[in-house]
């Protein structure tokens, strides 16, 4: 298993069994190879890969996908419980009525070889005594042999009502296994299914496209599954227009929709993808909500992307993340993408290491007041110190840490860390300076999101005020609602919030008078071009007026130059921050600076 994993406590602690931990996946796998292990516990996304890559998926099977070792046995929907009741009762019930012991007595004893010599010697017994009584036995035997057909027949009648029953719940289990109970399509096993059929036969070729609607779980804790189920269905109608003819339609699993067709023109999956994306973005209406949806379509071809199933479907979903995580609607798989997934999966597992193993640290950067020159605060900017490739910038792991969820727990670590931090500096100087930390979209949304800060504010110690948090745009895109409040929130505790990189996100003017903000963070982007031409400039200046008539304070990023600082006194802006005043610094240099600044 992967050195540092949860379950390589559970064997060593708990379970006590012999093991290794592998810091490479190819180690492992050529261990198993040569009989020096027994078992592999690993993502199977990656293992399938890179069993593919390397020709070994004949020779190493993939035997327990789940890790819930049981018997053979009926498996029934979440959506029908009621089945497993039904099941268990009738077989008690013909256990119970003598049922099950009076067929197997009519079929497998009184049909048997034993019974029929025990039937001659009787005969034989009773031909010596007398004629008379040969008779009178074969009178009894044949109504013995009447009454018996009789009850045979009955019991036969009832069999095959019973074999008729079984094979009609047969029959039902059988569409609950391969039919989403919900949208009513067939699911991932009927599409296992058709695939495999379609690979038998020969000169065929095929397109493939997944649609997996984004962040659909936060539909469901939000308004209900209920409400999660109706969005489902209207989405599936949707979809079901747009299939042609050669086409079929998927629902593999709750928000992954799968189509697939043999068109002769395979470039039409191009025009479907747009009115996919259409349908989808469309607005749904349920139970006075309207629910706004996205997502990203992956697009493989076959048999270019793939010979069996697994492969296909590991080569789609790949696609389909690269589309969502390019915020492209559609990409088609390339085979550079599946080095890409595994470096990916690769930089997770090592990212969720770094966190257990506290490889990051905190850096600061001074914000200045423009009018005054002194310090205001500073933002918090984590780095990764990686045991082998040494310092790492953030846009180097913080889109893995997003997409993998680790932003999580990476944030509540820099949070606690920032405080801490922010509390012993104006202690020390005697000061209000402020902290600012830059939170996740995806942290925001959580449940727990109001009380980790707290949490965190009691265990530290720290006045809120002098707290901000900086959020993207990119926030308010799934629920407007849920975020506002959530800000209105944290500024009742006095935390100060800045809308981070304004200007380079979505419709920033059509929210901005509805939001609970403080400040404006101006994009370095608009900072670099403000002196290149009147119109850069102007739009500096349009920005800066836009947050003063909102009552805003402006904060400039990325100021390097004097002519650039010169220009942001011109257009009044209230706080800057770049290399120009102070790079990123360390806990020890940034205390440095503020003793020169101060004396």
């Amino acid at each position: 298993m992967g050195k540092g994993y949860y379950t390589e406590s559970i064997l060593r602690d708990e379970l006590q069994i012999d093991y290794f931990a592998y810091s490479n996946i190819h180690d492992a796998i050529l261990d198993l190879q040569n009989k020096k292990i027994d078992v592999i516990f690993e993502n199977s996304y990656l293992i399938r890969n890179i069993l593919i890559k390397q020709n070994l998926s004949g020779m190493i099977i993939d035997n327990v996908s789940n890790l819930y070792p049981r018997e053979h046995a009926y498996a029934v929907s979440k959506d029908r419980p009621n089945l497993v009741d039904f099941m268990n009762n009738r077989i008690d019930e013909l256990q119970a009525n003598g049922t099950f012991e009076s067929i197997y007595q009519s079929y497998f004893y009184e049909h048997s070889n034993v019974y029929y010599e025990e039937l001659d010697r009787e005969r034989w017994a009773f031909g010596l005594i007398s004629a008379f009584g040969i008779l009178i036995i074969i009178i009894v035997l044949a109504e013995i042999i009447k009454r018996l057909k009789s009850k045979l027949s009955l019991k036969v009648y009832q069999l095959e009502e019973t074999n008729k029953e079984l094979q009609e719940k047969y029959i039902e289990i059988r569409t609950l296994a391969y039919i989403n109970m919900v949208t009513g399509l067939p699911n991932r096993n009927q599409l296992r299914h058709d695939i495999s059929e379609m690979i038998k036969e020969s000169h065929t070729k095929a397109v493939m496209m997944s649609v997996d609607i984004d962040h659909f779980n936060e539909i469901n804790d939000a308004f209900g599954h209920a409400i999660g189920d109706i969005v489902l269905k209207e989405i599936s109608e949707r979809f079901k227009k747009i299939v042609p003819p050669e086409g079929k339609l998927y629902n593999v699993n709750g928000e992954e929709f799968v189509f697939v067709g043999r068109p002769i023109n395979r470039e039409i999956f191009k025009q479907k993808a747009k009115e996919v994306i259409n349908e989808l973005r469309k607005p749904i209406f349920a139970s006075d909500n309207e629910i706004r949806l996205n997502g990203g379509i992956g697009v493989i071809l076959y048999p270019e992307h793939g010979c069996n199933f697994d492969e296909l479907m590991r080569n789609l979903d790949i696609a389909m993340m690269q589309a969502k995580r390019s915020k492209n609607e559609m990409v088609v798989f390339e085979e550079k993408m599946g080095h890409e997934f595994i470096e990916r999966t690769e930089l997770h597992k090592s990212l969720r290491l770094a966190i257990d193993n506290r490889e990051f640290v905190l850096y600061y950067q001074p914000i200045i007041e423009l009018d005054t020159h002194k310090i205001k605060g500073f933002e918090a900017l984590v780095r990764w110190i990686h045991p082998i490739k040494g310092l790492q910038a953030p846009s180097i792991f913080i889109p893995a840490a997003e997409e993998s969820r680790l932003i999580i727990p990476l944030t509540h670590w820099i949070l606690e860390e920032s405080f801490t931090f922010i509390k012993d500096i104006n202690e020390r100087f005697n000061s209000n300076y402020s902290i600012s930390i830059n939170i996740s979209s995806i942290h925001i949304i959580q449940d727990d999101f109001i009380d980790t800060i707290t949490q965190i504010l009691s265990k530290v110690g720290l006045n809120p005020t002098c707290i901000e948090f900086e959020i993207t745009e990119s926030v308010f895109l799934n629920d407007l609602d849920l975020a506002i409040t959530r800000l209105h929130q944290l500024q009742n505790f006095g935390i100060k919030i800045s809308i981070d990189d304004f200007g380079t996100g979505y419709s920033s003017l059509s929210y901005l008078k509805d939001l609970p903000l403080d400040n404006l963070k101006i994009d370095k982007s608009f900072i670099n071009a403000i002196q290149d031409s009147d119109k850069n400039l102007s739009l500096a200046e349009s920005i800066v007026s836009l947050g003063h008539t909102l009552q805003l304070k402006l904060v400039a990023e990325g100021v390097e130059n004097e002519a650039q600082l010169k220009l942001l006194e011109k257009l009044k802006c209230d706080y800057i921050q770049g290399y120009l005043l102070s790079k990123p610094l360390n806990s020890n240099d940034l205390i440095k600076y503020i003793q020169e600044k101060t004396q």
